[in-house]
């Protein structure tokens, strides 16, 4: 009994100092990381109050993480309980930064999205984009037009989000 006793405690703690080492290697690696931030299906929404829902993604290597995010932003999300925060005609077509600002340019589907939809929609992109190392604000414009001025993360942080996931 003594010997199976401390075979079973030799194992938990091989187990549990690979798996540390195991995640500091990946939180060394500097691998960018983002929160893509999606609308909560209404059927998931509950009485919480809860609208919108963080997942986390690693932007693809080989390209700027905007641009990964981007792609990933106007697709659907894997999670049946999150639907992307625009519809079909409204999307992110391309970005440009300047500092810690981005500029993101939308198709004029965007332009019609009215209300809480419109409300939803700003603050998934602001707070998607302000998840990325470098970017501190986002203002989103269709053509020459527009239709955000800048925003942070703080503009749009009015309940506790300490329980991300």
């Amino acid at each position: 009994m003594r010997k199976h006793r401390y075979t079973y405690h030799t194992a938990l703690c091989a187990l549990l100092l690979s798996l540390i080492l195991i995640f500091s290697a990946c939180s060394a690696s500097g691998a960018p990381h983002a929160l893509i931030y999606r609308q909560l299906a209404p059927s998931y929404q509950g009485n919480s109050g809860e609208m919108i829902r963080a997942e986390h993604f690693t932007p693809a290597p080989g390209i700027s993480p905007v641009s990964s995010v981007i792609s990933q932003f106007n697709s659907a999300s894997s999670d049946i309980s999150l639907k992307t925060p625009m519809n079909e005609a409204a999307y992110i077509l391309g970005y440009s930064q300047s500092d810690s600002h981005l500029r993101l340019r939308v198709s004029e589907g965007y332009m019609l999205l009215r209300g809480m939809e419109r409300t939803i929609a700003d603050g998934c992109a602001v707070l998607t984009f302000c998840s990325l190392d470098g970017v501190d604000s986002v203002s989103i414009y269709c053509g020459d037009t527009l239709l955000l001025s800048s925003k942070t993360a703080a503009d749009y942080y009015i309940l506790d989000h300490s329980t991300i996931s």
